[in-house]
């Protein structure tokens, strides 16, 4: 309602339509709620808490005592907490993609991957066809913690059921196998360009 007041008397003045006299007309009352402040509310403006920066796909290939291989295709996300300083950032990897690959796979293989990090989990692959399974965990996995210049990495294991048994790692004769995705050199500093042929560290 008081807008509309000061949308009349605004025009009315414009156009010559009242003069000083005329204004004292108006009801006091009405002055009276001219002359108070209206709260209007303003939307918060959200601080940029974060600046996420995607950077090339990258890849690892293992290979199963059997000569079972599995790939492991990934993109690399930077995610920094203060974009001004940097001093607290993390390295993620989303989305990730397992393949296991064996040429006497038929399609009627339950074929199932444990990978752990931070977080651990667990999902099945489904076939592709030409005697491939595939599959993705459903969250990022954390490569790398940076704070106040220190990179602390963080390391994955594996584990990749096909039926009843596992693959074994040839290296540790286990049935996990150790690792650490790579990430890109000069993740931390977006200053510096990435590595030439998105090549690892």
């Amino acid at each position: 309602m008081n807008r509309i007041i000061l949308a009349v008397i605004a025009v009315a003045v414009s156009v010559g339509a009242v003069n000083a006299a005329e204004l004292e007309k108006i009801n006091a009352k009405d002055i009276a709620k001219l002359t108070q402040a209206e709260e209007i509310a303003v939307p918060a403006i959200p601080a940029q808490a974060s600046q996420e920066v995607r950077q090339d796909w990258k890849h690892m290939v293992l290979r199963a005592q059997n000569g079972t291989v599995i790939n492991i295709d990934y993109l690399t996300r930077r995610l920094e907490s203060d974009p001004n300083s940097g001093d607290t950032a993390y390295v993620y990897a989303d989305p990730v993609w397992v393949n296991v690959s064996n040429p006497a796979f038929t399609g009627n293989e339950e074929v199932t991957v444990e990978l752990s990090g931070n977080p651990k989990e667990t999902f099945r692959l489904w076939y592709a066809g030409g005697g491939r399974y595939t599959g993705r965990p459903s969250r990022d996995i954390t490569l790398i913690f940076h704070h106040h210049g220190v990179d602390y990495p963080q390391s994955q294991e594996l584990s990749v059921r096909v039926g009843e048994n596992y693959l074994v790692d040839p290296i540790s004769r286990t049935e996990t196998f150790k690792l650490s995705l790579p990430v890109t050199k000069n993740a931390f500093n977006p200053s510096l360009p990435p590595e030439p042929n998105g090549q690892n560290a």
